[in-house]
């Protein structure tokens, strides 16, 4: 798939509607971009550029000179990656504006998505996010082992990526169904470089069902004295992973992170 250098433009102001969203939208970048396929009643499926995607909608950009799409009218999607199963999902058209001299970029905001969603691949649950604040790995290499405790229950998951208001964690359906939604969970982790492990109370605020395991939404109780006193670390700890992020995703004729 090819995509267009995006030219520099200036920043969106803040009363516009993309500051307004409930979730933080993930960019289309990384060693393996998404492929999408837009569908539109009267046209031939065609393949266009997927600028970021969340759990809730997308951004996507057109040249300017194909086929103008409107506000409210009813489009469908389907992502794919590598030789994954697409995902199929039915969007409406939000917004638009120009995007350089030459393309325009559209937002469309997904129809019945926890449908759609539920079944999704493990592989694409890290571009499905829900959260509002930008989540990174906690490793390149490895997913450190949480450990979940709720009333006199207990289990083992795998830390996918963290922010600084929560993290997001998969395992077994077996082990993590149990758990309903708007549950408080006592949580034990650690992150690379950080020598003390992390005691934090989190909310279950959504469930992701793949096949074989799940993946949780947790958020952090902020009111809780044990964040209070590592919430600079957690800060600090995505600041760094973000940095790093950013520079591996740079085309290959950039530089590297040291």
């Amino acid at each position: 798939m090819f995509f267009w250098r995006k030219p520099v433009v200036p920043p969106t102001p803040p009363t516009a509607p993309s500051d307004q969203r409930a979730t933080y939208r993930r960019g289309n970048g990384g060693v393996q971009p998404l492929d999408l396929i837009l569908r539109v009643a009267g046209l031939a499926p065609f393949r266009v550029e997927l600028a970021d995607l969340s759990a809730e909608g997308a951004g996507i950009r057109l040249p300017r000179f194909d086929r103008v799409l409107q506000v409210g009218e009813r489009v469908e999607l389907a992502i794919c990656s590598g030789m994954r199963a697409e995902v199929v999902l039915a969007a409406r058209v939000v917004g638009s504006r120009k995007d350089g001299p030459t393309h325009v970029r559209y937002g469309v905001e997904f129809l019945d998505a926890e449908r759609a969603l539920s079944g999704l691949d493990p592989a694409y649950f890290r571009h499905f996010n829900r959260r509002r604040e930008r989540r990174v790995p906690p490793s390149l290499d490895r997913r450190p082992v949480v450990h979940l405790r709720w009333g006199e229950r207990s289990c083992e998951g795998l830390l996918c990526d963290v922010s600084e208001g929560g993290v997001a964690v998969s395992g077994p359906a077996d082990g993590l169904l149990g758990i309903e939604e708007l549950t408080m969970v006592e949580l034990r982790f650690s992150l690379p470089g950080i020598a003390s492990p992390f005691e934090l109370r989190a909310c279950l605020r959504h469930r992701t069902r793949g096949r074989a395991r799940v993946q949780l939404g947790l958020e952090f109780d902020r009111a809780e004295r044990a964040f209070e006193a590592r919430e600079a670390e957690l800060r600090a700890f995505v600041k760094a992973r973000v940095a790093e992020a950013e520079g591996w995703e740079r085309p290959s004729g950039g530089p590297r992170p040291s």
